[in-house]
């Protein structure tokens, strides 16, 4: 052992240089280590101060579609919720004057939860303004430009109101509090720092992600303060779910309804223009008829004033105008018959539908029915377990009272165990809050079947008084069209009485002549209108076909 000493210090006087630089550095760590273990708490304290003064958050909440102000108030009305708010968050190219650029994330402005500390300057007022990070940017930048960069996505770009913001002052954030900002998957793949944009400074109608604050006393990286966080993240998941199932069908539905007005308008002006078109090329062929049948009226006219037989010859083209009359009604009268049929099918497959929307509608009523007897059922359900709930709690925090006020030993296992039952029955009261909040959406949707069925009974009401307007409509037709039909059985008699005058009508034969010449003049005019209308027809069909 003496030599051992004697070796030691030998070592020491030999090398007496290198000891000392040894023992400074050990005596050095020793003093930090101290120094670290004294001012832990101290600088705890400092760090939970300023997130308290900041409101700093609790939980962040995100979701692949993000979420709406639907979202974030059915969060703030959750158990132990103290405060809960959106926000919006973006990652995007910038440019500030001519020689720096680079990647920075921007921020709106918060409300109540993660609050900012000014440095210079003021806060953003309007869209087109904002403020930057006081530990990345110093304050000659105040009353600069922040341009978004032309080197960003367009869908990057659309996130954002404005292509320039004024930069009104500098802050510190709650979210940074050490001097690393973060990586980002643009460009270098780090964030040169932050900066939160004014009122209506992003372009998006959602929140990227929501903030929550819980209302709790624990200590900042405490255990108790760990355990909290531990208990309440699966629960905050399922709520995040539900919410984000929730803002998924409000999304889809407001597509589906766009899509169905779209497909409606498409198929309203698709229908009005295939009728224009039809009627165009209906009266185009009227014209054409009418054509034929003036030039045949004008070839027998010519063919009775050659023949020299004046009088006949005249009266035969009287004749024959009162037959294309006839013809021309006939025809008129055989399509309003013609279009008798097509509307009668029309009608009754218009009542076959509204039958059967009838139908729909009572299967609904049924439907809505089951669906509040079911909730009836589950509130039911639930009331009976929150009563449980309640006296078993009062039970056992009596028992727990009983037990202490005693002044017997308490025994530890049962006191452990009473708690571990209360706490069971904490966590049955959380999943009893969802289910109160399942029931709270099932109402919602069964008061939204309701509303569609009414709507769906004042619909089908007024169709069914359509219905009956055509039907009376109808009626008046068939009525309408026996009465021609009548009166074109009269006018045939008088084209027989008119034949039989032949015999007298020489001395018009001149008129005849004058008549002829009118008629080719006018069939002429008729022509050139018939050519013009079917080159305006083959133009809106082109039209149409291009629309």
């Amino acid at each position: 052992m003496r030599g051992i000493r004697k070796t030691t210090f030998r070592e020491i006087k030999s090398s007496f240089g290198r000891f000392l630089a040894i023992f400074g550095i050990v005596a050095l760590g020793v003093g930090f280590f101290a120094g670290l273990k004294v001012t832990t708490e101290a600088m705890v304290a400092t760090v939970t101060e300023y997130l308290d003064v900041h409101r700093f958050y609790d939980l962040r909440l995100v979701s692949t579609l993000g979420f709406d102000q639907e979202n974030v108030d059915s969060f703030a009305a959750a158990a132990d919720v103290e405060a809960a708010e959106g926000s919006v968050s973006f990652d995007v190219l910038y440019e500030l004057g001519e020689d720096r650029q680079g990647v920075i994330k921007t921020y709106s402005m918060p409300r109540e939860l993660n609050t900012l500390k000014l440095i210079s300057g003021r806060m953003p007022e309007t869209g087109a303004e904002c403020v930057l990070d006081s530990g990345s940017f110093g304050k000659s930048v105040i009353g600069s430009t922040l341009r978004l960069s032309d080197d960003n996505a367009e869908e990057d770009l659309e996130h954002f109101s404005q292509k320039e913001y004024t930069i009104v002052g500098l802050v510190q954030s709650s979210l940074y509090i050490q001097f690393e900002r973060g990586n980002t998957i643009l460009e270098s793949g780090r964030l040169d720092g932050f900066a939160y944009l004014g009122p209506e400074g992003f372009g998006v109608d959602y929140f990227t992600e929501v903030y929550v604050s819980f209302r709790q006393d624990y200590g900042l990286y405490s255990q108790e303060y760990d355990a909290f966080i531990d208990g309440k993240e699966p629960v905050w998941e399922q709520i995040v779910e539900i919410q984000a199932r929730a803002r998924y069908e409000r999304i889809f539905s407001e597509g589906n309804e766009k899509l169905a007005d779209a497909r409606t308008q498409l198929d309203e002006n698709r229908t009005e223009g295939e009728k224009e078109l039809a009627d165009a090329a209906e009266a185009l062929e009227e014209a054409k008829k009418q054509l034929e049948d003036g030039e045949k009226a004008l070839e027998e006219a010519r063919e009775e004033l050659s023949e020299g037989e004046e009088t006949i010859r005249q009266k035969r083209k009287e004749l024959e105008d009162a037959k294309a009359t006839i013809a021309r009604k006939e025809a008129e009268l055989s399509e309003g018959e013609a279009m008798i049929a097509p509307k009668e099918a029309e009608l009754a497959e218009a009542r076959t539908a509204i039958d059967a929307n009838e139908v729909e509608l009572r299967r609904g009523e049924r439907e809505l029915s089951d669906g509040k007897a079911q909730l009836r059922s589950g509130e039911a359900a639930v009331s009976v377990t929150r009563r449980v709930i309640d006296e078993s709690r009062r039970q056992l925090e009596a028992q727990l009272e009983e037990l202490r006020q005693s002044g017997e030993e308490i025994s530890a296992s049962l006191v452990a165990r009473l708690e571990e039952a209360l706490a069971r029955l904490d966590a049955a009261e959380e999943e009893l809050r969802v289910q109160e909040q399942e029931l709270e959406a099932a109402r919602a949707r069964i008061e939204e079947s309701e509303r569609q069925l009414d709507s769906g009974w004042i619909a089908m009401s007024a169709a069914r008084t359509r219905l009956e307007d055509g039907e009376r409509a109808l009626a008046d037709a068939k009525l309408e069209i026996q009465s021609g039909r009548q009166q074109l059985e009269d006018a045939r008699q008088t084209v027989e009485e008119g034949e039989e005058a032949l015999i007298s009508a020489g001395e018009e034969l001149e008129e005849g002549r004058k008549t002829l010449a009118e008629k080719e003049e006018e069939l002429a005019g008729a022509k050139q209108k018939y050519a013009d209308g079917e080159k305006e027809y083959q133009d809106a069909k082109r039209e149409f076909d291009e629309k």
